[in-house]
């Protein structure tokens, strides 16, 4: 029911079907709290949180509980793209350093195209544990970041390969434009 109602696009359906979502899918999953934030043109329609930001303390979850957003980004700055794209702000075929201070040429030649960034196809492994830090003393500028940038692992175009690193890539690219 929730489901259908997110999709008729009613408020209230929306709102029970987090709340159903938030009470059977959370244990199972072992997250212990959630904020959910649904924006429309007007801006903040709907936020909602659930459970503990700090299990050990038993500090309750609220709504400005600093979180990570993760993957979620990868499609707003895949159409972020697009839109820069659109604008003639950006050309998703040349190298991403192009918009950056930085040159990333490496063993396989001239940068990833911003394309081939945005299409998990630019040649950057994943590397997800030395890429995402929790401790706000291990956070760093993206300038300093992309200087940071270990070479890629394998050439751009061989194979597509899910990477946080990549988007990371794209996005300091857009910025850079």
């Amino acid at each position: 029911a929730g489901v259908t109602a997110i999709a008729a696009g009613t408020r209230a359906g929306v709102e029970e079907a987090v709340h159903t979502f938030a009470a059977e899918e959370m244990d199972a999953a072992g997250v212990p709290g959630i904020v959910f934030v649904m924006v429309d043109a007007n801006g903040t329609a709907i936020a909602e949180v659930f459970g503990l930001a700090d299990v050990s303390g038993g500090r309750q979850m609220t709504a400005d509980t600093p979180l990570r957003v993760g993957s979620i980004s990868k499609p707003v700055t895949a159409a972020l793209g697009l839109e820069l794209t659109a604008r003639g702000e950006i050309d998703l075929d040349v190298p991403v350093d192009t918009y950056l201070d930085v040159e990333l040429t490496d063993r396989y030649g001239q940068a990833s195209t911003v394309r081939q960034l945005l299409q998990h196809r630019g040649g950057y492994p994943d590397a997800f544990a030395e890429s995402h830090h929790l401790e706000a003393e291990d956070a760093q500028g993206l300038d300093e970041w992309v200087r940071k940038l270990a070479d890629r692992s394998i050439a751009p175009n061989v194979v597509a390969s899910y990477s946080s690193v990549g988007y990371t890539l794209a996005g300091a690219g857009m910025a850079g434009a």
